[in-house]
């Protein structure tokens, strides 16, 4: 049984060594591995090929390695979080998981201007995605009672279509709630008289004064998974 607060996305590996110089006064290069390894075991992995806020997250990580001490940053901004929590932080933000204090873009040297427009252009790859008819979803989320979750996988190459038929036939005939999921993209929603609700997750962002605050990307969805 595995057991997590919420899913999140893996970590882009090459990013972990070139960051390593910044982060070396309060984390080692396998603190963060084995923190990510916990992570991502209970979630599924992303819906191939897509890559929620591509360019504006490759943006910002760009901006980050042009900075010497990057620890100082977020422990001035972070000093009350646990020592091997901040390098969860530093991805959540680089990751546009987490809202994002514009002090930690300045210290960056990040643009907003840039990232607002760079944000459009993901979102209209997420149009592009979420149009698609050929998607095939691998697996399926079955809601057994509030916080219980179970995922399995589905047939390989089955068509969303066809993944919802599986899916009634063989979960939501027992009054279960179930759950197609596309990673980062969109959520299908199968209640257990059989209608079908679809929540999407576009590569959205508020902009506040003292921040930036990505709009929600699912991943917390069944926060407490048996597989």
């Amino acid at each position: 049984m595995i057991i997590g607060v919420y899913w999140v996305s893996d970590v882009d590996l090459w990013v972990i060594p070139c960051l390593q110089a910044s982060l070396n006064n309060y984390a080692k290069t396998e603190d963060i591995m084995s923190h990510t390894n916990r992570s991502i075991s209970s979630r599924p992995e992303q819906t191939p090929g897509y890559r929620r806020f591509r360019r504006t997250s490759a943006y910002l990580k760009s901006c980050a390695l042009s900075v010497d001490d990057l620890s100082q940053v977020i422990l001035s901004l972070f000093p009350h979080d646990l020592h091997r929590e901040r390098s969860l932080i530093l991805h959540q933000l680089l990751e546009l998981k987490r809202e994002i204090p514009r002090t930690f873009l300045s210290a960056i040297g990040a643009d907003t201007a840039r990232i607002t427009g760079l944000c459009a252009e993901d979102l209209k790859e997420f149009e592009i995605w979420n149009s698609r008819g050929d998607l095939c979803p691998r697996s399926v989320t079955i809601r057994y009672m509030p916080a219980i979750y179970k995922r399995v996988s589905l047939p390989c190459r089955m068509g969303e279509h066809d993944a919802i038929r599986y899916t009634i036939e063989h979960y939501v005939c027992n009054r279960f709630r179930c759950a197609i999921d596309y990673p980062g993209l969109k959520t299908l929603f199968i209640e257990p008289e059989g209608s079908l609700d679809t929540v999407c997750y576009p590569p959205e962002i508020t902009v506040t004064p003292c921040s930036l605050i990505p709009s929600y990307d699912g991943s917390r969805e069944g926060p407490i998974t048996i597989v």
